[in-house]
């Protein structure tokens, strides 16, 4: 109807409890309703000096 973009943002916390080893399990902060309200979501991450974005 008005073809505009929107960008919602949303911030991840990193809990490593043990339970496996080397991999550091990541939560949004805004829980499940950002995420089922959006269509696309991108991650983003560093890998080494690079950026990588997955869809």
């Amino acid at each position: 109807m008005y073809n505009i973009a929107v960008v919602i943002t949303n911030q991840v916390v990193s809990y490593a409890d043990g339970s496996h080893p080397g991999f550091d399990y990541m939560k949004a902060v805004g829980g499940n309703i950002v995420a089922h309200c959006s269509t696309y979501r991108i991650f983003l991450r560093k890998s080494g000096k690079n950026r990588v974005a997955t869809m």
